[in-house]
């Protein structure tokens, strides 16, 4: 199951894989939660409907996860070679460095956003506009958020291991 090598590149471990398809699996549950609330089903908010704000809620839910599924990139050969039919592009090796500053800084701010969920889930007074009856549901379907930086990080530090490693041959 580990990427198939591009060129030099060293191919992803499994657990890497694993880890890259996680972040994209784990944006899921509350991503289609925000897609219900966007089509008017009765799932938490007492004001949702079909207006700008489900726009709103449908934009964020492909966003997140389109986010999320870059970080395949870090376990796939298109993320050290662009692929051949990229116009103007395809072959280059993709630069280490901003892909791994890129993906560091992205991993720290889900972890200090994400991290966060527990004082919302636990502390803090059900927001005005949500059934109280949906707090402890919405909390699980958006528990799984919390792993989303510590995943990216730990594929972000295989992704540069496996660089260095194709670079030193």
């Amino acid at each position: 199951m580990s990427s198939g090598s591009a060129g030099g590149a060293v191919p992803a471990p499994r657990w890497a894989v694993w880890a890259a398809w996680g972040t994209v699996l784990i944006t899921l549950p509350s991503g289609l939660w925000r897609l219900g609330n966007a089509l008017g089903l009765p799932w938490g908010y007492a004001s949702a409907r079909w207006d700008q704000d489900g726009l709103a809620l449908i934009a964020l839910s492909l966003l997140t996860t389109a986010t999320a599924a870059l970080s395949l990139g870090l376990v796939r050969p298109w993320g050290q070679t662009v692929p051949g039919w990229v116009p103007q592009l395809g072959g280059r090796v993709v630069p280490a460095r901003p892909v791994v500053v890129v993906s560091s800084i992205g991993a720290v701010l889900l972890t200090l956003l994400w991290a966060q969920l527990f004082w919302w889930w636990t502390v803090e007074p059900v927001p005005s506009g949500v059934d109280p009856r949906w707090h402890t549901p919405v909390g699980f379907l958006y528990l799984p958020l919390v792993a989303w930086g510590p995943l990216l990080a730990t594929v972000t530090w295989d992704y540069r291991r496996r660089r260095r490693a194709s670079e030193s041959v």
